[in-house]
């Protein structure tokens, strides 16, 4: 992997595991070797992987970024979204928890000036449904509130450095497997774009966020 992007410009990190056991010893020694094998390569790329054991990660000892993936009001943190502002208050409050928890485990090693970026957040949306009044869950318009919420969110902290919502497109996951429940039709519905690239309610609050962000730096 990092012999095949070591050429390749938009390519700064150099990633592995989504989602291990990162509060396990077994992981941790895993996690050291590999993040060894990336630096004998010597790319350049800042090495790191996705976390979600974010209150109680011992992984992230020796990456160059901490990365960590959440879905709060959706999958963590109170599953029911509730108002606007129960919603807001409730993403806010899961990420300043986790930042807390890393900041604190790793005080001593990176005295707090090591990056935090959001590798993973995010809510499903079945293209064309629509619901403007209720913004019930799973339809655009809950979607596109919810991004435009997070990302608001996100940008004001100024321990987050970086934020990458799942996902670009909707996707072929389950079919007659674990999870079928919650993946319609065994499609993942989380991206911004559905299965044939046609555009959600999303993807203009992303746009117009990620633009402001961009041309305040």
């Amino acid at each position: 992997m990092a012999r095949n992007s070591i050429n390749h410009p938009c390519v700064i990190v150099s990633a592995f595991l989504n989602e291990p056991d990162s509060d396990t010893k077994a992981c941790k020694a895993l996690v050291d070797r590999l993040l060894a094998a990336l630096r004998a390569e010597d790319t350049g790329h800042l090495v790191t992987f996705a976390c979600h054991r974010n209150l109680k990660d011992i992984c992230h000892a020796n990456t160059d970024i901490i990365a960590y993936n959440t879905y709060p009001c959706w999958y963590s943190w109170e599953m029911e979204t509730g108002s606007s502002e129960e919603m807001r208050r409730n993403i806010r409050a899961c990420h300043e928890e986790i930042v807390a928890y890393f900041r604190n485990r790793y005080k001593d090693r990176y005295k707090d000036d090591r990056p935090i970026i959001v590798s993973e957040t995010g809510v499903k949306a079945d293209y064309g449904v629509r619901d403007p009044r209720g913004r019930a869950q799973y339809t655009e318009d809950h979607q596109a509130e919810y991004e435009r919420i997070m990302l608001e969110e996100m940008f004001a902290m100024k321990d987050i450095a970086g934020v990458a919502i799942w996902q670009f497109t909707d996707c072929k996951t389950y079919t007659r497997t674990r999870g079928a429940r919650n993946r319609s039709y065994g499609v993942n519905t989380g991206g911004l774009y559905d299965l044939y690239r046609r555009p959600k309610l999303v993807v203009d609050e992303v746009r117009r966020l990620f633009t402001a962000k961009s041309e305040s730096d």
